[in-house]
């Protein structure tokens, strides 16, 4: 049994496979963070901050949050013709920036969609609804832009490693 564990737990690890809230650090130690709403922006410095990365003004890097949207639309009504489900999405662009605001990445693009069910006859509880849904969204956001950017600033330093040998 205890094999089984082993070899299951290695084949999990190779494959990239990790349990749901660890994360992945980040090859980077310092960014500056600008734009976006102050709500996305704290969301985004506390996932960078649970990869090690201090954000200062004085970075090395200016990890530039653009373009964030949000869209609400009805998809469900009830037979009275009253909304009882809401699809919400959500866009930011991102792009990695050196001290002169030279692009080092491509801009690249975090976009969520969710469906949340509301009561038409509880105003109260539909907006409660939609905020919840928003923060989770915004949260989930962070953590899609920390794997984008752990896959970017893997790429933007292995060169650099490989350039003195």
């Amino acid at each position: 049994m205890r094999v089984f564990i082993l070899l299951l737990s290695l084949t999990l690890s190779a494959c990239g496979w990790q349990f749901r809230g660890a994360v992945t650090p980040l090859m980077l130690d310092t960014l500056s963070l600008k734009g976006a709403e102050a709500r996305t922006r704290y969301d985004i410095e506390s996932a960078l901050l649970n990869r090690n990365v201090l954000v200062a003004d004085a970075a090395p890097m200016t990890l530039q949050l653009s373009r964030e949207r949000w869209w609400k639309r009805t998809v469900m009504v009830d037979n009275q013709g009253r909304a009882v489900g809401i699809e919400l999405r959500y866009e930011i662009y991102w792009q990695l920036l050196d001290q002169q605001s030279a692009p080092l990445t491509k801009r690249r693009e975090v976009r969520l969609t969710r469906i949340y069910q509301v009561d038409p006859t509880n105003a109260l509880a539909t907006s409660d609804e939609d905020q919840l849904t928003r923060e989770i969204m915004r949260r989930d956001a962070a953590e899609l832009l920390m794997q984008q950017l752990t896959a970017e600033s893997e790429r933007l330093i292995v060169p650099a490693h490989h350039e003195g040998h």
